[in-house]
Order: C-alpha cells, then sequence, then structure tokens
C-alpha cells in the first residue's frame, strides 16, 4: 500500500509538487494567521472597553464634583439671602427712625422760630406712644410696602 501523498503527487503528473506543499503550509500557517489575528482583536477591544470603563468612571466622578460644587453654591446663596433679608429690613427700619427724627426736627425749628419772632408757643399734648413693631411682617416682607419717609415741609 502506498503512501496517499504520493498516489496524489503520481496523480497529478509529479509536476504540482510545490502546489500541494504551497497549500498545505498555507493552510496550516491560515489557521494559525486567523487565531493570532482574532486573538489579537479580542484583546484590543478588551483593552479599550477598560479605557472607556476608566473614561465613564471620570465623568461620573467628574459630574459628583460639580454637583457636590453646585449643593454648597447653593446654600451659601441660601445663607447670603437670609443676611440680605435682614439688612434689607435693618435699612427700613433705619430709614423710618430718619423720617421720625426729620418730623421732631421740623416741629423744633418751628417752635425756635416763633420764640425768636415773640411770639408765645403753647404746650404740647404728650406724644402717643408708637405702636409696637408686627413681627408678621418680618415673616412675609413681600406683602409689607416699601416705607419711605416723606420730608416734611417747613414752616416759615
Amino acid at each position: 500500500m502506498a503512501d496517499p501523498l504520493a498516489q496524489a503527487l503520481e496523480a497529478s503528473g509529479g509536476g504540482n509538487v510545490w502546489t500541494i506543499l504551497g497549500l498545505a503550509v498555507s493552510g496550516a500557517m491560515g489557521k494559525y494567521a486567523w487565531d493570532f489575528y482574532k486573538k489579537k482583536a479580542d484583546l484590543n477591544f478588551k483593552a479599550s472597553d477598560n479605557v472607556r470603563k476608566d473614561v465613564k468612571e471620570e465623568k461620573l466622578l467628574d459630574r459628583k464634583e460639580r454637583n457636590e460644587f453646585k449643593d454648597d453654591l447653593k446654600e451659601r446663596v441660601a445663607a447670603l439671602e437670609v443676611k440680605l433679608e435682614a439688612a434689607v429690613q435693618a435699612k427700613e427700619d433705619l430709614l423710618e427712625q430718619v423720617g421720625e427724627l426729620r418730623a421732631k426736627l421740623a416741629k423744633i425749628e418751628t417752635k425756635l422760630e416763633i420764640l425768636l419772632a415773640g411770639g408765645k408757643v403753647a404746650p404740647e399734648p404728650p406724644a402717643p406712644e408708637p405702636p409696637p413693631k408686627k413681627t408678621a411682617a418680618k415673616a412675609n416682607p413681600a406683602s409689607k410696602p416699601a416705607a419711605k419717609a416723606a420730608k416734611p415741609k417747613k414752616n416759615a
């Protein structure tokens, strides 16, 4: 019994030995080349997948940091709004006091002018006590109209 390779060579006329050898080598090499490139592609995909995961984690951390920063800013803004409301209320109180002082000064100026002119000044009845300040107005400053002190007119 002859070798099957020898039979294939005799059947082909003996001239195609190099062709058969080339086919055998390329067939064997083709399988190994396919396995090599397949593994290389898998490794590249895994590496790029790891890079994508790292990028996603970095973006997630950046978002968390930005959200923490935003939350901190919201807290600071809320604290500043409270301080601003207190400052506005203090300003309104001071403007009210300035208006009262101007009215008293105008009364004193008119009395002084009358006294300097030689007239008599009738005693003034005692001033009524000012009403206590409302605490509800502080709770809801939007419902309170803006109080502007009017400048009293001088009697000349």
